[in-house]
């Protein structure tokens, strides 16, 4: 296959798409940490199961635990993690 074919192949389908690589951490970081324990959570912004946990997930962050809330104690480190099978996942994320 020639150079020119190869180009509008790649272009017709798709193997040359824009997909952003991340310079930095992607996610975010919350909660103040004072006890320096660290908790990554991974999540698809289009998966219904991590919508249907985000209510416990947030009645967890408002449990008292030591000198204040959960929340309070723990860095929480939330990364979008977008899966293959969930259309559009990566855009959204």
């Amino acid at each position: 296959m020639n150079k020119a074919a190869f180009a509008l192949f790649a272009t017709v389908y798709g193997l040359n798409n824009n997909v952003p690589v991340y310079g930095a951490y992607p996610g975010w970081t919350d909660g103040l940490g004072k006890t320096g324990i660290s908790v990554e959570i991974y999540f698809d912004l289009l998966c219904s199961d991590s919508q249907e946990q985000n209510p416990i997930w947030n009645q967890v962050l408002a449990s008292p635990w030591l000198d204040g809330t959960v929340a309070d104690q723990v860095f929480w480190h939330y990364t979008p993690y977008p899966l293959p099978y969930h259309i559009h996942a990566f855009q959204v994320s």
